[in-house]
């Protein structure tokens, strides 16, 4: 199709019904459509990990059983409520979930937090979540990392207040492609829209900074403003590297990418390639020389013009449209205008190389670099990944019951301002109280105390020469929210 052939697509309509925002669009495949909620993962703390989940799947079973598609899911910072059939069946569904939530089965919420526990036994975080959680650690998307710590015994009370401020007809949108049904209803009650959470980065994280880790990928994150040329770059960067690592070199299986939105002007790239162990350094080199050379050069003319093409094919794609109301409705869902393709065209048209490259340029001064170790060392203008270093704090000094004073061992310092364990070897981990994100107390006296940076503190709690001082002084020290209590 041409640019002109967006005349001829079905027009993206915009209505409200019950308060709520609803994006449709005529389609003649089987209605299609979602309820979306400006909540999720990165909404949460690290002591209620998993609460969005938990009313999702328990707004789900009071919806019950039906006979035609219907699914919900939980990101970073949306929950979605899909389904598809009739239009009769689709309002019939967007009824039932609205009403699911002033009506959670409690009863049943010890029952649905061990059937998530059970989910997460066969699922693992990727590439992006381990590259947010590097970068911001216990804070906002480095949370999709972590473990849904809050199903270990999920309590009514923060669930029934969590629906309800929200999973509300201020903070959520709902898409259709299809016939808008006449009978549609949302009832849902007013509320308070959500900005987008804050992913604060890990303060002693110098970038650009190098993390070794793992040994089947080499990866690279870095933040950017939302702009045409920063996607543009992208995009035909992504095109150089699948060509070099893959097809010309053979070095690689996927070239990986993932577009996460942090705010209505910034958003995180992160990129991924697997790899061999023996190739980690070749593919690691094959990432750094495009990525450079775009930074430094741009795209060629002939780059941006097929681009350019690539990018009029999918904005006039008629099998894309569901794609297209569901990104409008998701824009204003998250505060951000839904320009229309035409506007976005003429964007996309005014890229130049030069804007590309320097755009680029700016943003690799934020990237995270992670690599396995049998690539080496990475060149010198990445900062070695640290953080968590420096003395202990200050504070009273605990051994383990039956050591001698004369023997290496582990030992505690805790005092007014946090907690640091000393390894033999010198080796210090701490969490300041200011920092601390979560206290889990599992079963048998273990005991971990997370700081907002990543890093947390295990120890058995009653193996500690003057162990009742030191559970005195975190119990003084760690409010109450914070605790996680062992699995049930």
């Amino acid at each position: 199709m041409t640019e002109d052939a967006t005349s001829e697509l079905p027009p993206i309509h915009r209505t409200e019904v019950d308060g709520v925002p609803v994006f449709w669009v005529e389609d003649t495949l089987p209605c299609r459509a979602a309820l979306v909620f400006r909540v999720g993962q990165a909404d949460e703390t690290l002591a209620t990990r998993g609460i969005t989940h938990l009313v999702e799947h328990m707004a789900m079973a009071a919806v019950g059983e039906l006979p035609y598609f219907a699914n919900a899911s939980v990101d970073l910072t949306s929950t979605t409520f899909v389904t598809r059939g009739s239009p009769d069946e689709v309002a019939q569904f967007m009824k039932s979930a609205c009403e699911a939530f002033a009506s959670l089965p409690l009863d049943r919420i010890r029952i649905e937090g061990r059937v998530l526990r059970t989910e997460a036994v066969g699922r693992s975080a990727g590439v992006v979540e381990h590259m947010n959680f590097l970068r911001y650690g216990y804070t906002g998307f480095g949370l999709g990392w972590a473990d849904e710590l809050f199903l270990n015994d999920p309590r009514p009370a923060p669930v029934q207040a969590w629906a309800a401020t929200r999973f509300t007809r201020d903070n959520c949108v709902v898409w259709i492609a299809g016939r808008l049904p006449e009978n549609l209803a949302l009832p849902l009650p007013p509320g308070y829209r959500y900005p987008l959470p804050v992913s604060r980065l890990i303060g002693e994280v110098k970038l650009p900074s190098a993390a070794q880790y793992g040994k089947e990928s080499v990866a690279m994150a870095w933040e950017s403003p939302r702009t045409s040329s920063s996607t543009t770059a992208v995009r035909i960067a992504l095109n150089r590297l699948f060509t070099r690592a893959r097809l010309e070199e053979g070095i690689t299986y996927q070239v990986g990418y993932d577009r996460g939105e942090l705010s209505t002007s910034l958003a995180i790239n992160t990129v991924w390639l697997t790899c061999l162990e023996e190739q980690a350094a070749a593919v690691r080199s094959a990432l750094l020389a495009v990525l450079g050379d775009m930074a430094e050069h741009g795209p060629t003319e002939e780059e941006l013009e097929e681009d350019l093409k690539g990018f009029i094919r999918a904005g006039t794609d008629p099998d894309a449209r569901a794609g297209d109301v569901a990104a409008a409705a998701n824009y204003e869902l998250v505060g951000m205008p839904a320009f229309g393709f035409q506007e976005l065209l003429a964007e996309r048209k005014a890229v130049t190389a030069e804007m590309c490259a320097s755009e680029l340029m700016a943003s690799l001064g934020t990237a995270l670099l992670r690599y396995p170790g049998a690539a080496g060392r990475p060149p010198t203008i990445f900062n070695h990944y640290s953080t968590n270093a420096g003395p202990p704090i200050a504070g009273k000094t605990f051994s383990k019951l039956g050591t001698r004073p004369w023997q290496k061992h582990i030992q505690i310092v805790a005092g007014p301002e946090g907690m640091s364990l000393v390894r033999p070897d010198g080796r210090v981990t701490t969490v300041r109280w200011a920092d601390c994100v979560a206290l889990e107390m599992r079963g048998g006296g273990i005991w971990t105390l997370y700081g907002a940076d990543g890093y947390s503190i295990e120890f058995d709690s009653t193996n500690w020469k003057d162990g009742a001082a030191l559970r005195d002084l975190i119990d003084r020290s760690v409010p109450v929210e914070l605790r996680v209590s062992p699995p049930i």
